[in-house]
């Protein structure tokens, strides 16, 4: 089991970049490290409240969408169907779009 965890970590320094390979460079590569990497990991990223922050950030940053019903499809991966948008999202969304995409997207509600 432990050269098991050894490859992970190894695997886990090479996949990572900038600040989070930093967060657990300093770790020898051995089997108990394994966990050490991933409670620092986490300690460090798993911050809900900055997760939530950064992706309504993110929202209110969306450049122009040029005419793509494509481009709609993807927001409805977010996770919520789009015809249960609150307002606010709703004319945040409709703002990004070009005027033939806003149009089509008035006549189908």
């Amino acid at each position: 089991m432990s050269d098991y965890q050894i490859q992970h970590l190894h695997y886990l320094r090479s996949a990572l970049k900038d600040k989070a390979v930093q967060t657990i460079q300093s770790l020898q590569l051995t089997s108990c490290n394994y966990q050490v990497a991933g409670n620092l990991l986490k300690d460090r990223y798993h911050n809900i409240k900055s997760i939530v922050h950064t992706h309504v950030r993110s929202l209110f940053k969306l450049p122009k969408l040029n005419e793509s019903a494509t481009a709609l499809k993807h927001l409805q991966l977010l996770g919520q169907p789009t015809h249960s948008w609150d307002t606010l999202l709703i004319h945040l969304v409709a703002t990004k779009l070009d005027h033939t995409t806003l149009q089509a997207s008035e006549t189908k509600t």
